[in-house]
């Protein structure tokens, strides 16, 4: 009998003599699916996890070969190899991307809300995992360009990507007549010109890519010699003409007062009055630095020489990315500056007058647009009052300089023209009209709170001290009750103030009044139904919601409901009723929002936005408008004007010239 060893070792023999034709074949379609799952599952729980991704303070653990081979460029990173780990530095992505990826990795699937497409982006780029990198580009370009053109312009330069950014530019070139109107072409820097006629070129009908592109040659001959830096140049309007060769020149007193006929320039009056000031605005800095003794002369000259071989190198990259006609007087574009977004407005002053739009957002066909005509500089807590229906926006500051210049608006003809300057340097200052004069109030000239006071006469076209406040006062308020005005809270030295003090202008003298219950600066103020309302302001520490309510026949401040909103440094104004507080701060992020109280109901609600965020705004009421000026924008001094219009609940950037 067989012992059972010897039974299996002869069934053996006896297989081996089997022979078929063909192959075994098996596959399994889910097999990878497991074997990735269970492999996921272990990357999870962290179980035999040989690989650490790094990323901020986030580590995100994996297995080093499925790492490697699924992600190309992750040994391009700082590789730290341990006894056991595998360590990668992935310093500057976003963890969550990274996170996303990984797990696309392990799953094949990824999901990720719009937010962070982006990021995903930057990563996916970053680690060379080039079909998540297009499959993000393609909803980049899809559903986020045409939200955020601005922001992913910026974004697309500041991570190196050629095919985003010109993709984005194509955008911008093909819906320029689209986007000139919207909200994100206001946040650009402006290169504003007002574009004049010779007699010899009485009519100019230019493309406007070329009228642009004229206009950004120009901006980049004053950068390269050194004459102007490219904030200053953004700061400003520049009236222009066109020379016999084609070139874009800007206007001087030398151009006003030239005896050839054929090329003497046609303009306003206001043009005219703008290039005088400008024109001795400059040669008054010519003779400061003139002043200046031999040595800083010299350092000067170098630092110029200097910053000329900078420029030299740094504006190679100026170019027209879009442009288009807005009016028959008017065109917009877009341009690439310095590495920057920048748009660029080109007007010529139309003969018939412009009348405020009912619509902010549309160009209606047989209507010629333009956009409200900006201050001739920027400027931060200005005086803004309405005589005679004219907008006056008075002092100011503009990156850390008091200004004592002045300008006018004529709301029908959408000018600016100089005003005869304070005798003192303002910023911060508050502003009124009584019996018919411009009342220019405290502030601070750069070095000291001021108590001091001027008073306009239009008639006379001068400035003259009045009686000064009892008090000096900065960022403050002011409201004007029966004809006397109110100066009420801001600061002094280290101290925020709640004392209140009216002037009556029929004895000229200031007295005291009741204080606020709360301390605040950078409130704004307004009067409305005989009554004077104190809102919002700061204490050094807390940004307020809440409001008070004077009345003055009592003498007595007591409390109304609080804005939805805590703000600084907002504009205040009465119209149709009710009080409107407009933009400022939170103390965290500046603010575009608006709103309305309604003393009827004693309840505050939201309105209309503004297009731009604005700090320490100017506001003015004219007719049935609400006017913001200036303030600062977050990055800016703001010269660019918006207007409200109540009955359609619109902030307007454009008027129309029909």
């Amino acid at each position: 009998m067989k012992s059972a060893q010897t039974k299996i070792t002869d069934e053996k023999e006896e297989n081996q003599n089997i022979t078929v034709d063909g192959k075994f074949s098996f596959e399994n379609d889910s097999h990878l699916r497991t074997v990735f799952d269970a492999l996921n599952e272990q990357r999870n729980s962290t179980r035999f996890c040989d690989a650490v991704l790094k990323v901020g303070e986030r580590e995100i653990r994996g297995h080093r070969s499925i790492l490697v081979a699924a992600v190309p460029k992750i040994l391009d990173r700082q590789v730290k190899k341990g006894d056991t780990e595998f360590i990668v530095d992935l310093e500057g992505l976003d963890p969550n991307a990274v996170e996303v990826l990984v797990e696309f990795v392990y799953t094949g699937k990824l999901l990720v809300t719009s937010d962070g497409v982006l990021n995903l982006f930057q990563a996916a780029k970053s680690l060379g995992m080039k079909q998540v990198q297009d499959s993000s580009e393609k909803f980049i370009l899809e559903k986020i360009l045409p939200l955020n053109w601005i922001a992913l312009r910026s974004f697309a330069e500041g991570n190196d990507c050629p095919n985003l950014m010109t993709a984005i530019d194509e955008f911008i070139a093909h819906n320029v007549e689209d986007i000139f109107h919207k909200k994100d072409f206001f946040q650009l820097p402006r290169l504003q010109i007002e574009l004049a006629t010779t007699n010899n070129r009485p009519e100019e009908n230019i493309d406007p890519v070329n009228l642009c592109q004229m206009a950004l040659t120009w901006a980049q001959k004053q950068l390269e010699q050194g004459n102007i830096s490219l904030r200053e140049l953004l700061e400003k309007t520049h009236i222009m003409f066109l020379t016999a060769n084609e070139e874009l020149k800007e206007c001087t007193m030398e151009d006003l007062d030239s005896g050839d006929e054929k090329s003497k320039l046609i303009i306003t009056e206001a043009q005219r009055e703008y290039i005088r000031y400008t024109s001795l605005e400059q040669l008054a800095k010519a003779e400061a630095s003139t002043s200046e003794d031999e040595e800083e002369l010299i350092v000067l000259m170098e630092n110029n020489n200097n910053k000329r071989n900078r420029n030299t190198h740094m504006i190679q990259d100026f170019n027209v990315i879009g442009a288009t006609q807005t009016s028959d007087s008017g065109c917009v574009g877009v341009a690439h500056v310095e590495g920057m977004l920048v748009a660029i407005s080109i007007h010529s002053q139309a003969s018939t007058c412009a009348n405020m739009s009912d619509s902010g957002d549309s160009c209606c066909s047989g209507e010629e647009w333009v956009l409200i005509a900006p201050m001739s500089r920027g400027r931060c807590s200005v005086g803004a009052v309405e005589l005679n229906g004219k907008l006056y926006a008075i002092g100011g500051y503009d990156r850390g300089d008091c200004l004592n210049t002045v300008e006018q608006y004529d709301c029908e003809t959408n000018e600016w023209m100089p005003v005869t300057s304070m005798n003192s340097h303002r910023g911060r200052l508050e502003s009124e009209v009584v019996n018919g004069k411009i009342f220019a109030i405290g502030g601070s000239n750069g070095n000291t709170e001021l108590n001091t006071m001027e008073t306009y006469d239009e008639s006379t076209n001068i400035w003259s001290f009045g009686p000064p406040m009892i008090q000096s006062r900065c960022s403050f308020g002011t409201g004007v009750i029966d004809g006397r005005i109110y100066a009420v809270g801001g600061y002094q030295g280290p101290r925020n103030l709640k004392s209140v003090e009216v002037y009556n202008p029929e004895n000229g003298e200031w007295a005291r009044v009741s204080p606020m219950n709360t301390e605040r600066n950078n409130l704004c103020v307004e009067a409305l139904n005989g009554k004077l309302y104190a809102i919002g302001g700061y204490n050094g520490w807390t940004c307020f919601n809440t409001v008070e309510c004077y009345d003055p026949e009592e003498d007595r401040w007591y409390l109304v409901p609080p804005m939805k909103t805590a703000r600084r440094g907002a504009g205040a104004a009465a119209l149709h009723g009710k009080l409107f507080v407009i933009g400022g701060s939170d103390g965290t992020n500046f603010l575009n929002s608006v709103e309305c109280y309604d003393p009827s109901t004693d309840e505050w609600k939201t309105v209309a936005s503004l297009n731009i965020p604005r700090h320490n705004v100017g506001t003015v009421v004219i007719k049935d408008h609400i006017y913001t000026v200036g303030g600062f924008g977050g990055t800016s001094f703001l010269k660019s004007i918006e207007c409200y219009d109540t009955k359609n609940d619109k902030w307007n950037c454009f008027v129309s010239s029909d």
